[in-house]
């Protein structure tokens, strides 16, 4: 029998229940659009359990849009990283494997008509091209079929070697390459190269496929997805498990059905928990580059991005004091996730993406605040948001609003879009932590409204010109729109669909779950709170009650090498910059013939020519330094990678 919450449901949900509202509502969402699911984000968990009791009209599709994809992914679970035949070579099916998306086997064998395994750069432009999105919500790469697959990527499932890998070796990057102006296209882009070598004779005709996983060398490609990542189970179970623990965690509120919240807590349970089906604590072979000697990389941190929507469930499952998310069940995962925050603190592959220029650091410190909001360390979390935008962030958009360690990429726009979502995120984040960051201004006195009204301007060309649609909602709820409506005419040009009745017609962004997201309540934060009241609160020890939002704790440290947590007023455009780790994995190296020391350059480029971006994917300075002709910067304290 279906439970339902004792208290009485809004009116909305009691239209919906009679049996006109029933059938409409069923009928209507059989014509919305398939989504597959939502980008990284955050929704203020008083927001999301009083709306409810406060439903707006204009809300009412994209709430059902939310319920409708909840109840179906509660059919579809659980969701565990142990299914599937391919472990990582460590041998247990607990740890987390995933392969890096644009590696590809560069064999060197001479081409021939029957050859299955060829160099990459004999592959062309005819292998496919998925989205660039390293780990797309869900499961959203093309599927691998004989037509539009090459034939050695038809991969056995059980051949992979289980044998010991060598530990993960140092990448250092090539010579800084002196790129022609007639090289770069419009835009000043070029992509990353893949050295040519001699063929060699094929060691045998009977090679299987898989073979190639730890014979041949990899190279990246980017822009170009591999297929047979698909193999693996463990970036769709990841997805799929993050993207219905939160839908379910707000259909349950938005119906009144606490069927739905028993379902997010066991996803949790089977995901995290439960022994027989639990993931490791770490990432040691997240984005494995395969090969002779096949390693775990630093990106693979990028695909855990989506915790953060872990996260907002579990808050929002607290905060509503579901019976489902038990006192027991919390510490259990406040355990998880402090072994895993460890394990970032701790591993080399953990502790790289906080180095990165790009869309890799701002993703880690999201992911960093929400599990220190998870393990009730406000001030841990506060920190990361401090230091990404004190750090990271003072780099990446210069005055025009355009991203340069994003823009050099085969796919630009997308990449523009991804980092905007990262660092809306951390912003969010930081909201609901009390602090303003909206308006915060990078050396080049650029914001992130700076980076998204230069967005709009751009034509994407054949990439998706929808995926800045949440971006642009956001800011309109955030800055409000100009005279123009520059804002919300971009949105009202995808066009409108048919109201439930059919006697009306709605706009399709009010159609999109994330339209939920994006509203002014949803990311209020306790802003509303005196600034006294949020400095009792920091250093309140609140007790063992696991269910209030918080149990803070006095003088821990969070973030080992970080800076002493600085409480932030309104205004932060002026406020001291926290001191970024002094190292730079991409600088050169002890022994290392020593590029000239550049003061003025930005803090990535000040002592070398050439960042890596992902392994094997790089900028160089030639490539960009046009974008920052006329961008007066601010002397940054960011110097010390």
């Amino acid at each position: 029998m279906r439970k339902t919450c004792s208290r009485p449901p809004p009116s909305s949900i009691l239209w919906a229940a009679s049996p006109m509202g029933f059938s409409l509502r069923y009928l209507f969402l059989l014509l919305l659009p398939t989504a597959l699911g939502d980008g990284v984000n955050w929704i203020d968990p008083h927001y999301a359990v009083t709306y409810p009791y406060h439903p707006r009209p204009d809300l009412a599709t994209s709430a059902r849009a939310i319920i409708s994809r909840g109840r179906a992914s509660a059919k579809a679970g659980p969701f565990t990283i142990t299914k599937g035949d391919i472990t990582a070579p460590s041998g247990t099916k607990h740890d987390y494997l995933s392969w890096a998306p644009y590696h590809w086997p560069n064999c060197g064998w001479c081409k021939t008509r029957d050859s299955t395994n060829q160099r990459a750069e004999d592959l062309g432009d005819e292998t496919i091209e998925a989205s660039p999105d390293q780990s797309s919500e869900i499961d959203s790469t093309t599927p691998t079929t004989k037509e539009n697959t090459p034939n050695e990527f038809f991969i056995p499932s059980s051949t992979l070697a289980t044998t010991a890998v060598p530990s993960l070796p140092h990448v250092s990057p090539p010579e800084p390459l002196n790129v022609e102006d007639s090289e770069l296209n419009a835009d000043g882009r070029r992509p990353s190269r893949t050295q040519s070598a001699s063929c060699a004779p094929s060691p045998t005709t009977s090679m299987a496929p898989s073979s190639t996983w730890t014979t041949c060398p990899y190279v990246a490609r980017d822009g170009k997805v591999n297929p047979d990542r698909n193999q693996l189970h463990g970036l769709s179970q990841l997805n799929s498990f993050a993207q219905a623990t939160i839908d379910n965690t707000l259909a349950f509120l938005l119906d009144h059905d606490q069927n739905l919240a028993s379902k997010a807590a066991q996803f949790i349970e089977v995901f995290f928990l439960q022994s027989s089906t639990a993931m490791n604590p770490r990432l040691d072979w997240g984005q494995t580059v395969r090969g002779p000697s096949q390693h775990g990389s630093y990106m693979g941190i990028l695909d855990f991005r989506v915790l953060i929507k872990v996260v907002n469930a579990i808050q929002i499952l607290r905060l509503s004091r579901s019976p489902y998310w038990s006192k027991d069940r919390d510490a259990r995962m406040i355990t998880w996730a402090q072994s895993y925050l460890d394990w970032l603190d701790s591993s080399e592959l953990g502790k790289r993406p906080k180095r990165s220029a790009n869309n890799h650091s701002t993703f880690y410190y999201g992911q960093v605040a929400a599990l220190r909001i998870l393990t009730l360390d406000e001030i841990g979390a506060l920190n990361a948001v401090q230091t990404y935008f004190g750090g990271p962030f003072q780099e990446q958009i210069v005055s025009s609003g355009e991203q340069p360690f994003e823009s050099t990429r085969v796919k630009p726009f997308h990449y523009r879009v991804f980092n905007l979502e990262a660092m809306v995120t951390v912003a969010k984040l930081g909201s609901y932590l009390g602090v303003d960051r909206w308006r915060t201004q990078t050396r080049y006195k650029a914001t992130i409204k700076t980076a998204i009204d230069y967005l709009v301007t751009l034509d994407p060309g054949q990439e998706e010109k929808a995926a800045a649609m949440p971006l642009v909602a956001c800011a309109l709820s955030v800055y409000g729109d100009d005279n123009k409506s520059t804002y919300r005419k971009y949105l009202e040009s995808f066009g409108t669909r048919s109201s439930e009745d059919g006697k009306s017609r709605t706009f399709t962004y009010k159609t999109k779950s994330w339209w939920f997201y994006e509203q002014p309540d949803a990311m209020k934060g306790p802003q509303h709170r005196r600034r006294e009241e949020q400095y009792d609160a920091l250093y309140q020890i609140t007790g063992q009650d696991v269910m209030s939002p918080f149990v803070s704790t006095r003088g821990k440290s969070s973030m080992p090498g970080d800076e002493t947590l600085q409480l932030a007023s309104s205004d932060q455009s002026d406020q001291t910059e926290p001191t970024a780790p002094s190292h730079n994995a991409d600088s050169p190296r002890e022994g290392a013939d020593v590029i000239a020391f550049h003061p003025d350059r930005p803090a990535p480029f000040i002592s070398t020519d050439t960042v890596e971006l992902e392994e094997g994917i790089y900028v160089y300075w030639n490539q960009i330094s046009y974008l920052y002709e006329g961008s007066h910067a601010r002397r940054s304290r960011w110097a010390r990678w």
